[in-house]
């Protein structure tokens, strides 16, 4: 078994909006939600124009080492796809408009470092269409 971890990260560089409890309160309320509507609201969030807000976002492979001011919004070292899309729709409704897209890119290439079936999965389902609407 492989004990690389693929890891989201969530950074709200002021510490204004809540870390933990906002990202668990978001991810309790897009747990039920079925894959097919985490998708829809992932292309609804791309669109979506929201404030800046000053935060960053990180994708890590490997093992990470935790730090306060980052909030792990998913962490796994084997991939469940929904828990997966629901993290996000989750980091998508916490990160700048901007960065929306390449949050998706990037992620469809860390998925391909750590698991190719789902990798294969969200590029058919999400990744190919931003690439090709952004490109």
């Amino acid at each position: 078994m492989d004990n690389r971890k693929l890891v989201l990260i969530w950074e709200d560089i002021l510490m204004e909006h809540g870390g933990e409890e906002t990202v668990n309160a978001f991810i309790k309320e897009y747990s039920n939600y079925s894959i097919e509507d985490l998708l829809k609201l992932a292309f609804l969030h791309l669109e979506l124009e929201t404030e800046n807000q000053p935060c960053r976002y990180k994708i890590e492979i490997g093992d990470y080492l935790h730090r306060d001011e980052y909030t792990i919004v998913y962490e796994s070292n084997e991939i469940n796809y929904h828990e997966l899309l629901v993290a996000l729709v989750v980091l998508m409704i916490l990160i700048n408009f901007e960065q929306r897209p390449e949050l998706i890119i990037k992620l469809a290439h860390a998925l391909r470092i750590m698991d190719r079936e789902i990798s294969h999965q969200f590029t058919k389902d999400i990744a190919e269409e931003v690439y090709w609407q952004y490109k």
